[in-house]
C-alpha cells in the first residue's frame, strides 16, 4: 500500500511539473508558481509597450541587447516597477522540452505564453566573451548567444520581461 500511495504521489508531481499547472495567467501576467517569478505574458511590441491584446496579436517588436535591457527596466506594467531582462536561468525555467500541447514548433506553453517569437535576449553575458550574451531559441529550447553590440549590424531578438522573486 505504502509503495502504491509513493507511485501516485511520483505520477502526480511528474504530470504537474510537466504539464504547466504552475502558471497562473492574471491579465497581462503570468506568475510561475515553481520559480516565484512573474512574466510579461505577452512579448514586448516595437516601442518597448505591452502587448495588451487577449492572446498577444499584436506584432513582436525586436531589440538589441541594451536596448531589451533598457525597455524590461523602464517598464512599468501591472503594478510592477522593477522588471528587468531575464537571467540565462530565469528565461531557460519556461523553455517546455516536453510539449503537452501536442505543438512541435514551439518549446514554450503556449497557452500560457502566445504568439512568441523564436530567439529572446537573456541579461546574462556570455563569461568566455563579454562582447556576446546568451539567448533561447524558443522554436527547439536550444540556449545560444550573440553578439550584443557589432559596428555594422546589431543582433535584434525578441523581449520577454520577468520580475521576482
Amino acid at each position: 500500500m505504502k509503495n502504491i500511495l509513493t507511485f501516485i504521489i511520483v505520477i502526480a508531481a511528474v504530470t504537474s511539473l510537466y504539464s504547466g499547472n504552475s502558471y497562473i495567467i492574471t491579465n497581462g501576467i503570468v506568475n510561475d508558481t515553481a520559480t516565484g517569478l512573474y512574466w510579461t505574458r505577452c512579448s514586448l511590441r516595437a516601442n518597448g509597450a505591452i502587448d495588451s491584446s487577449k492572446n498577444c496579436e499584436e506584432t513582436l517588436g525586436q531589440f538589441t541587447w541594451e536596448e531589451a535591457i533598457d525597455a524590461c527596466n523602464n517598464l512599468n506594467y501591472e503594478s510592477h516597477k522593477d522588471w528587468r531582462l531575464p537571467n540565462i536561468r530565469e528565461l531557460q525555467s519556461i523553455v517546455t522540452y516536453y510539449n503537452i500541447e501536442g505543438l512541435i514548433d514551439r518549446a514554450i506553453n503556449v497557452t500560457a505564453f502566445p504568439n512568441t517569437g523564436r530567439h529572446y535576449w537573456t541579461s546574462t553575458t556570455n563569461k568566455s566573451q563579454s562582447t556576446t550574451a546568451w539567448a533561447i531559441d524558443f522554436s527547439y529550447g536550444n540556449v545560444t548567444f550573440d553578439f550584443k553590440e557589432t559596428s555594422t549590424t546589431p543582433a535584434y531578438k525578441y523581449v520577454r520581461c520577468v520580475t521576482g522573486p
